[in-house]
């Protein structure tokens, strides 16, 4: 494997288990996906990873930042956070964290600021990602099951804005 080249993973934890995309180099979408894990627990969501990092082997990885984690969602996706970037160092692989604020920040740049308007201006820069972009959803509707791709993607995004 040619080591010059970046490969990616970005992770994002979730109600459901994580969403997750690999890049090559900065426009190469070699996978994504939502991983459901039932029942959700930490250690099938850390499983699931594990499996990922040895498939990909991944140059970097970028997560969402666990101390905002704890401020806004449920402990056990803080402690998820806590136990991915814990795992990803045991493999001496560099970890980027970002907080929703920057992944607004990054995204102003276009004009948006909000989930679903960061979705759709991914969705439009990655053709392949066009048919999973979710629809705007009312409060009372669950988030779209293929939301985690489009974090895991934001925090991509996030990672060019702030490092280029």
């Amino acid at each position: 494997m040619n080591r010059n080249i970046t490969i990616t993973l970005s992770v994002y934890p979730n109600t459901r288990g994580f969403g997750f995309v690999v890049m090559e180099g900065p426009r190469l979408l070699v996978n994504y996906a939502t991983c459901t894990i039932k029942p959700v627990s930490n250690e099938g969501c850390l499983a699931r990873l594990k499996k990922i990092v040895n498939y990909h082997q991944p140059t970097v990885v970028l997560l969402r930042d666990a101390d905002e984690a704890t401020a806004n969602r449920s402990q056990r996706i803080a402690k998820l956070i806590v136990a991915i970037n814990e795992y990803i160092r045991q493999k001496h692989i560099p970890v980027h964290r970002y907080s929703r604020a920057q992944i607004k920040n990054a995204f102003s740049q276009f004009g948006t600021t909000t989930k679903h308007g960061i979705a759709q201006k991914i969705a439009s820069e990655y053709d392949e990602l066009k048919d999973y972009a979710p629809k705007p959803r009312k409060a009372w509707m669950d988030e779209d099951y293929n939301m985690g791709i489009f974090d895991a993607m934001a925090l991509i995004g996030t990672h060019h804005f702030l490092t280029d």
